[in-house]
């Protein structure tokens, strides 16, 4: 058998590979979000809905909803998911807060301006068990967790938003 033939033969079964490994992936990531998701459809906090909000260093939940993201600057999605965050605090505003929590340091500059930014809150991220990133957490008047799941999508966010909007009126 000459070099070349050899060369494809060991090419093909890495690209094989790495095809199963990928499908394996994706196969992980719907289980997840499956896992999170109700008997309704909605999304739950890991067994939270409903529960009161823990509480955050540095960060004040009391005197209204609000919209909590979690972040990692390592994580694609969640620069990619930027926009859309900036976009939801546009369209709620007075109605919910929208702040990003960052497990180490938020990107510099800061591409969205409506948003409260908290750095280094990695103890936020295990108290609200937080199982990977994109995360979003709604937050009632009441500060009990409303929903919560993975928000990789515009739509997922979306709806973990609404949850709590819907149910409040602008505030004046």
């Amino acid at each position: 058998m000459s070099f070349t033939a050899s060369a494809l033969i060991v090419s093909w079964a890495a690209i094989a590979l790495l095809g199963f490994a990928l499908a394996g992936v994706l196969q992980r990531v719907y289980a997840l979000e499956q896992a999170l998701r109700g008997d309704d459809g909605d999304v739950q906090a890991n067994g939270l809905v409903g529960q009161p909000a823990p509480a955050i260093d540095g960060v004040d939940l009391a005197g209204g909803a609000a919209l909590l993201v979690f972040a990692d600057t390592t994580c694609g999605s969640c620069m990619r998911s930027l926009p859309e965050v900036e976009r939801l605090a546009a369209t709620y505003e007075g109605v919910l807060s929208v702040r990003m929590l960052w497990v180490d340091r938020p990107p510099d500059p800061l591409p969205v301006e409506r948003v409260e930014h908290v750095p280094e809150a990695a103890p936020a991220f295990t108290a609200y068990g937080v199982p990977a990133t994109p995360y979003a957490v709604s937050i009632d008047a009441e500060q009990r967790i409303a929903a919560a799941g993975v928000a990789g999508s515009p739509k997922h966010l979306e709806r973990i938003a609404a949850v709590v909007a819907r149910e409040r009126e602008p505030l004046t």
